[in-house]
């Protein structure tokens, strides 16, 4: 299955991304009052992270989504926000780069198997890749700054 119009593909992916976010929290410390920061592409990659976003919200970690493009998913957007998740700007991103749990990046993915800009360190999920990671950590801030 390619795709499907219903968003079964989207609530799919959302769900392997949440899903191994949560472990990943979870065989790190816990999961609750920990930091995730969304990278979000305007495409259906963008919304696949801000799904699993709202989730992530919803069991208690502080999740903030940084537009990378003028568009986002709306309704992962709404699902975000309805979750108690914020849309932040890049001076606000960058002030939490100390406190980062996790980055997932939903901006783009490249089909060669090698998916930018988290690729250090990263867990590869649903086409979104989850870092935890200093270096991936470190490769998100490169993003952001430039």
């Amino acid at each position: 299955m390619l795709f499907r119009s219903d968003g079964t593909l989207m609530s799919r992916a959302a769900t392997a991304v949440a899903t191994e976010c949560l472990a990943l929290l979870r065989d790190s410390g816990g999961i609750v009052g920990r930091h995730v920061l969304l990278l979000v592409g305007a495409g259906d990659n963008g919304g696949d992270a801000l799904f699993a976003g709202a989730v992530l919200a919803k069991r208690g970690v502080a999740v903030f989504a940084l537009p990378l493009s003028e568009h986002m998913h709306e309704g992962g957007t709404t699902a975000l926000q309805m979750a108690h998740g914020r849309v932040v700007d890049v001076p606000t991103a960058l002030s939490l780069f100390d406190r980062l749990d996790l980055v997932i990046d939903g901006i783009v993915y490249f089909s060669d198997g090698n998916p930018e800009p988290l690729r250090t360190g990263g867990v590869h999920a649903a086409n979104v890749t989850v870092t935890h990671t200093h270096a991936g950590l470190e490769e998100a801030m490169k993003v952001l700054t430039k």
